[in-house]
């Protein structure tokens, strides 16, 4: 702002807790920061209350506002996504022993004789374009997240944070 205050994020209304009905779904709605606003949350908002089945299918129990310029201003974006991008560009090397563990829990495969690679890498060795990796198919069972991290066996090879690039 060109004051010299600084808008800052605001819990409007407060998180109760997830719901224990298990025909509930909790569903959370981010919106970038260039589109962030009060425009756009009013948009949204009035989306909700204009249809009957969402006014009875919806109900609103938590809302912060983190201000697009906020976002921007402190690098929220980047700061999130470093360390997947760390283990996008280090791979199989960035591994700690308990992802090793759960990688061989999950996988049933040796980590030591198992060709794990950063997705920048698997770029290469693959020879695939960014979309061509993240649009690759595989079942359930060969995807794993651990300690915030995504491996998913392509082949016989395993690409770490494969949505990356």
């Amino acid at each position: 702002m060109g004051d010299g205050t600084e808008t800052v994020p605001q819990v409007l209304v407060q998180y109760p807790g997830p719901d224990p009905g298990a025909d509930v779904q909790d569903i959370f709605v981010y919106l970038r920061p260039e589109t962030n606003g009060v425009i756009v949350e009013s948009t949204l908002l009035r989306v909700v209350q204009s249809s009957s089945s969402y006014r009875k299918g919806i109900s609103l129990i938590y809302l912060a506002n983190v201000p697009g310029r906020y976002i921007l201003d402190h690098h929220v974006v980047e700061q999130h996504y470093s360390h997947k991008l760390f283990f996008a560009v280090h791979g199989k090397r960035a591994f700690t022993s308990h992802m090793r563990d759960a990688f061989e829990d999950h996988f049933g495969r040796k980590w030591t004789e198992s060709n794990i690679l950063g997705s920048y890498e698997a770029l290469y060795v693959l020879g695939l374009s960014p979309e061509e990796l993240f649009s690759v198919w595989v079942p359930r069972e060969q995807i794993m997240t651990v300690d915030g991290q995504t491996v998913k066996k392509i082949g016989d090879t395993f690409v770490v944070n494969y949505d990356i690039p």
